[in-house]
């Protein structure tokens, strides 16, 4: 098949037209008119009769399975664009592809014009002008390639990639079988000289000391001990699919099986994002299938460009006698039908770095406005706001009911590490259901009795317990967290009582604590806070004497009224003033430090997550009071009548300044 230069058929010239708007808008925001009265500047849906006409006509030659108008495009078109770079123009077809798509996967990371100027600067166009003349002939070569694939699938001539198919599956391929246990080197090797690799299991076991040693073996042979692959990519199995698996029985109880898997893979999971953040800050990626892989095992692309496809024979067995299974190796097929069938499990599996919806909130219901990949926010500089779930746990331990606060350690976070936080994370824009294969997505706007958004909460306790029945959450309150530096945040805030015989394992890094724990906690956090005010040289005058206040409040609640004093005094003079004061700070900081020992070994908390911290006394304790948390309600009490010389009521102070959005921003330090 060869595409006709000498001119455009109408339809071609529509589908052409159709690109260009696609790529203009953006593949992932095509629909974003539908919710123009939410911020969309009266923006409509970018309109694609032809191209979606194409994805319904060749929905079996390119394996478009997924419903909804944005899936099946991108799908279309990524299927299409490497059966064009194979049989007609590769350069074109890399340059629609980097126009379109912001890497090899089909979720696209970047805006259109991020997606433009990347292209630009990659094919060398100094002209803007010439290279939108580029592209833009690109565009009608590949519609009219598009309209003479669907011309032939209606004639019934074969599809090029299976011409020879035949032969090439009949013909000799030499394979090398044999147990884990008796070369359980072999996938080290394999690994260790790989330029690319991609591996593709259930939960990975025992993949992160499998590329720890891989990626030491690279730098030892390559001599460069920043060497890392030009890509990894791994994918893990979804866990609304892990229930259907019968290779890791460790009880005859289900519950107590299945929940044994989530956490191997949880731990897992996590072992290796922490291995890969440490080794290499880009080139790899970890998602999860939400469907059943048709085989597991690991595709590696040597330096010499051979493809080595190495697959797993999974017996139902203990993990204890993962040896005993059987692997097959063997280098792909002349028409690299293993290679395709890795990309396309990687393309439809799914990563954190997914859509979040990113908008404003009125009262207690959250509006979205747009969508952005996680990676794009909590970034500097930026002041939108950002949907959070919140579930405040507590379990009876010992014969009293106390909170459940999980240790921010490396191996859990990214941000925060060294804190203490109850469960939280992001609203994604699409959640996963508890029913395999499905997914619950956000609407233009919701609040805490929505689906998504509880949906959200219970998959955030789910990790952490590996329960696979979702927990009976309460709805609590909302709460904005205002970000000096960043996006800010807004929660929806959840209650749980962890049954009592539920017993936390290690690697959710969950533990209990005391009420005297937490409150000491927060005042090693007032202490820090206090030292940072005296680390501050740029003094915004309209703002510096309210964020000193508020540092001295919040020092008063712990009973460092005193201090407070001295640091009011003090942060009205000159620089050199807070000099000593600092370091009487510093000793107290050192001397009220908790250490814990979590998994890891023992950490030194540094505070509250941001918004605890914040909302200490006006959300955490009241809700410890109300389920009975020793201690709780005297505290309140205590708070209650603390009072200075100039505020009568110091909560009501310090929650009123929490409020103030233009001092939050204004100061360089998170109060």
């Amino acid at each position: 098949m060869s595409v006709i230069s000498g001119g455009s058929s109408p339809r071609a010239k529509q589908i052409a037209d159709e690109l260009g708007r696609c790529r203009q808008r953006g593949l992932e925001y095509l629909d974003r008119g539908d919710q123009a009265q939410q911020g969309y500047r009266g923006q409509r849906p970018v309109l694609t009769p032809q191209l979606g006409r194409l994805a319904d006509l060749l929905g079996g030659r390119y394996e478009i399975t997924a419903a909804g108008r944005i899936p099946k495009i991108k799908t279309l078109l990524s299927g299409a664009l490497e059966e064009y770079s194979a049989s007609e123009n590769e350069e074109d077809a890399r340059l629609i592809r980097s126009l379109l798509f912001s890497d090899s996967t089909l979720t696209v990371r970047k805006s259109a014009g991020t997606l433009l100027g990347d292209a630009r600067r990659s094919f060398g166009e100094p002209s803007e002008s010439l290279f939108r003349e580029r592209f833009k002939k690109a565009f009608s070569n590949f519609a009219e390639f598009l309209v003479q694939v669907v011309d032939s699938e209606a004639e019934g001539t074969s599809h090029p990639s299976e011409v020879g198919r035949g032969v090439t599956l009949g013909s000799s391929l030499r394979v090398t079988a044999g147990l884990v246990g008796n070369r359980p080197d072999r996938f080290i090797e394999l690994l260790a000289d790989s330029a690319q690799a991609t591996v593709v299991g259930f939960d990975n076991e025992l993949l992160e000391p499998a590329l720890r040693a891989a990626l030491s073996l690279k730098r030892e042979r390559l001599n460069d001990p920043n060497a890392f692959w030009r890509s990894l990519e791994i994918v893990f199995l979804g866990e609304p699919l892990l229930d259907y698996l019968d290779d890791h029985e460790v009880s005859p109880d289900r519950r107590v099986t299945l929940r044994e898997r989530r956490r191997a893979m949880t731990k897992t999971r996590r072992a290796v994002q922490l291995l890969l953040r440490q080794v290499a800050p880009s080139g790899w990626t970890v998602s999860e299938s939400p469907f059943m892989p048709a085989f597991t095992g690991s595709l590696c692309v040597l330096p010499d460009s051979r493809h080595v496809v190495q697959l797993m024979v999974r017996q139902p067995a203990p993990r204890s006698r993962v040896a005993d299974q059987v692997y097959l190796e063997f280098d792909d097929l002349p028409d690299e039908y293993f290679t395709t069938a890795f990309r396309r499990m990687v393309d439809r599996s799914i990563t954190e770095n997914r859509p979040v919806p990113v908008g404003n909130h009125f009262g207690s219901t959250f509006v979205c406005t747009e969508t952005f990949d996680r990676e794009a926010v909590l970034k500097p500089d930026r002041q939108d706001w950002l949907p959070m779930v919140l579930v405040i746990t507590s379990q009876r331990w010992r014969g009293q009911v106390v909170p459940v606060l999980q240790l921010r350690t490396e191996e859990v976070a990214v941000r925060e590490v060294g804190t203490v936080s109850h469960l939280s994370r992001h609203i994604y824009q699409d959640e996963t259901s508890p029913l395999a294969g499905r997914t619950i997505s956000a609407p233009p706007s919701f609040d805490a009795k929505s689906e998504c958004a509880l949906r959200a909460a219970q998959l955030r306790v789910q990790i952490e317990t590996g329960d696979d029945t979702p927990p009976d959450i309460r709805e609590l309150t909302t709460g904005k967290y205002i970000n000096p530096n960043t996006d800010n945040l807004f929660f929806f805030v959840y209650s749980l009582k962890l049954p009592e015989e539920m017993r936390l394992w290690a690697g959710s890094e969950m533990y209990h604590f005391s009420l005297d724990e937490l409150v000491n906690v927060r005042a090693h956090q007032a202490l820090r806070v206090a030292a940072e005010i005296c680390k501050v040289a740029d003094r915004p005058a309209k703002f510096w004497s309210t964020a000193v206040e508020l540092a001295t409040l919040n020092l008063a609640l712990h009973d460092y009224g005193e201090l407070g004093d001295r640091l009011t005094r003090a942060a009205g003079g000159s620089a050199k003033a807070l000099v000593g004061l600092l370091a009487d700070i510093e000793s107290l900081i050192r001397s009220t430090a908790l250490v814990r020992t979590s998994s890891g070994g023992e950490l030194e908390i540094a505070g509250l997550s941001g918004w605890q911290y914040r909302e200490f006394y006006t959300v955490l304790v009241p809700e410890y009071a109300k389920v009975g948390v020793p201690g709780a309600s005297e505290e309140l009490h205590r708070i209650g009548k603390i009072s200075t010389s100039r505020v009568k009521n110091v909560l009501t102070r310090v929650t009123s300044l929490y409020q103030d959005e233009d001092l939050l921003r204004s100061i360089p330090i998170e109060l």
